[in-house]
């Protein structure tokens, strides 16, 4: 486990200017990663196209894209709320969440999925929450749990990680 940082963290709403520094943070953390399924097109996407996705998440009211913040700008985590427009799915959300790894288990996972319920249950058109995890990690499916989350089912063989081995995830979810 790494050293605690004592930095004062700032968690706020992704803006378009975010672009390059998610972009960068998603090949820096998410691309190596072998606990969450990555988005290659993200890594690939051009900084203008990405900057117009920021911009209509920022007004989408069912979708938020929660980033922290540590000082100097750096990004040092986010949390994903997306739903669909489709009106028979869009009070429906997918929660990714990711820490970079010299700030987890430090409570900024914490954090983020306090502000960003927060921000469902008071301002969000959305009356429920959805994520996979896998089955293997224990820190994160506390943390959902915490939050009221429920397993509602077992994926087997879900994810293949890096190494090749295929990995059960679990399905967990909380109504608002």
């Amino acid at each position: 486990m790494t050293e605690p940082h004592d930095v004062t963290v700032s968690l706020r709403s992704a803006e378009p200017e975010d672009a390059a520094a998610l972009q960068a943070f998603w090949r820096q953390e998410v691309a190596p990663c072998d606990l969450i399924t990555g988005d290659d097109a993200t890594l690939t996407m051009s900084l203008p196209r990405l900057a117009d996705q920021l911009a209509a998440i920022a007004v989408a009211p069912n979708n938020l894209l929660l980033l922290a913040w540590a000082p100097e700008q750096e990004l040092i985590g986010y949390l994903r709320l997306a739903a669909s427009s489709e009106t028979a799915i869009a009070q429906v959300a997918e929660l990714g969440l990711i820490v970079a790894a010299d700030y987890r288990h430090q409570g900024l996972g914490r954090a983020l999925m306090a502000t960003a319920l927060d921000w469902a249950e008071q301002e969000a058109p959305l009356h429920r929450i959805q994520l996979e995890v896998q089955q293997r990690n224990q820190a994160a499916r506390r943390l959902y749990q915490t939050f009221g989350f429920q397993e509602e089912g077992h994926l087997v063989e879900s994810y293949r990680a890096v190494s090749g081995q295929w990995l059960d995830t679990i399905l967990m979810a909380r109504i608002l």
